[in-house]
């Protein structure tokens, strides 16, 4: 059988203990303890350093990515308002045959006014934009000069610069009143074409040579100006084109802007 400990005994258990941790060297296991909470900081310091190093240069490899689409972007926003500046010019014409100029021929005055109809969209690049730069990156730019115009890119409404923006009354109009032969007999020959082999952009002739039948072009011609309503919905429609032009320059000097800070 086993004695039991009395109570004596287990003082002296107590008192041994005790002279164990009065024996210990408080100052060195301090020291040793700080030691390792300096290097846990240390250490995630510089992990964390090394994190934002790490995430500072994907945001500048992703933001070099984007200068080809900063030029795009300039380089498509010039064509489209040179696009709208010889519509412009058809509209001149057609407003020159509603008031019965006569230099403006009734074969002249039917392709104006068709042409004039002609609208153009500015693709904005939201989407794309984020998949590439998102709002994680946004938040690592600094410079203000990169990330103020990059926003108004990235937060820029699509719909105003879209053919939603530009889809007027007189376009329909105009249209329903010219035969649909003269209008497919305008579009083959002087409707939108490319430039050049590769490109994306259509561009519009800035003349239009076609011969219409002369009977047909008479009666047309006598119908537009019987709808004395057009004249004002030519003007409406060219606000429209004014107002998404308005936009198209905002949108490419943010780029403009942009291109110009990346290229520091």
């Amino acid at each position: 059988m086993k004695g039991k400990v009395g109570f004596g005994g287990k003082r002296m258990i107590f008192k041994r203990a005790v002279a164990k941790l009065h024996a210990q060297d408080w100052g060195a296991i301090l020291i040793e303890l700080g030691i390792v909470i300096l290097g846990v900081f240390i250490g995630t310091l510089v992990a964390n350093l090394n994190q934002e190093r790490l995430e500072s240069a994907e945001t500048a490899h992703r933001l070099e990515q984007l200068k080809p689409e900063v030029k795009r972007i300039q380089a498509r926003a010039a064509f489209v308002r040179a696009y709208y500046a010889i519509t412009h010019r058809y509209a001149d014409i057609a407003f020159a045959g509603w008031a019965r100029d006569p230099n403006v021929s009734d074969n002249e005055f039917v392709i104006a006014a068709y042409q004039a109809s002609q609208i153009k969209a500015m693709s904005t690049t939201t989407e794309s934009w984020a998949n590439v730069l998102g709002a994680d990156q946004m938040r690592d730019i600094d410079d203000p000069d990169i990330r103020d115009p990059l926003m108004r890119l990235m937060t820029f409404p699509a719909e105003n610069l879209g053919l939603n923006r530009v889809m007027s009354t007189y376009r329909d109009e105009v249209r329903s009143i010219i035969p649909d032969h003269a209008q497919a007999k305008i579009r083959k020959q002087c409707g939108d074409y490319f430039q050049r082999p590769g490109d994306l952009d259509l561009a519009l002739h800035t003349d239009c040579p076609v011969k219409l039948d002369p009977v047909v072009a008479a009666r047309t011609a006598d119908e537009l100006r019987a709808n004395q309503g057009l004249v004002r919905a030519l003007r409406l429609h060219l606000a429209l084109v004014a107002s998404q032009d308005n936009d198209i320059a905002i949108y490419s000097k943010a780029a403009q802007q942009l291109e110009k800070a990346l290229e520091r």
